[in-house]
């Protein structure tokens, strides 16, 4: 290497030395930070409603009052039906995976859609997809 680049005086040589060594730690650090970050979901935007993914959770884990508190206001006709469609669905499935498929927002409405998939009382495995539509947190409509 002295041979090569001899005739650079020693000070050039060792500010492009370390301009070179800077440059490959540089690289080095900034690949893994953004790997951890990408990796941890620190600054991830996914677009996921908190309120949506309590109602999923809610729904999957039978939660009535959890339910109706994120749902408009309801008679309690319509609180008395849903409370019986969780205690029937408890008997028939169990879940075994939620996954957040994306979503949009416009203003206060938003439409999230997650796959859900459960394991039938017999034994089989089913999965569907359910779209939940929010205005201003509040589940209005289950597809």
């Amino acid at each position: 290497m002295g041979k090569v680049f001899g005739w650079l005086p020693g000070i050039v040589r060792l500010a492009i030395g370390m301009v070179v060594v800077g440059a490959m730690i540089g690289y080095v650090l900034s690949a893994v930070v953004s790997t951890v970050i990408n990796d941890q979901g620190w600054f991830a935007t996914s677009g996921e409603s908190p309120q949506a993914r309590s109602y999923m959770v809610a729904l999957l884990q039978r939660e009535a009052d959890t339910l109706t508190a994120l749902r408009p206001q309801q008679d309690v006709v319509s609180q008395a039906l849903a409370r019986q469609a969780a205690q029937q669905s408890r008997q028939q499935a169990k879940p075994l995976s939620l996954t957040y498929l994306g979503g949009a927002s416009q203003g206060r409405v938003s439409v999230q859609i997650y796959a859900v998939e459960v394991r039938a009382n017999d034994g089989s495995q089913q999965l569907f997809s359910l779209a939940l539509t929010l205005v201003g947190g509040q589940v209005v409509l289950t597809r």
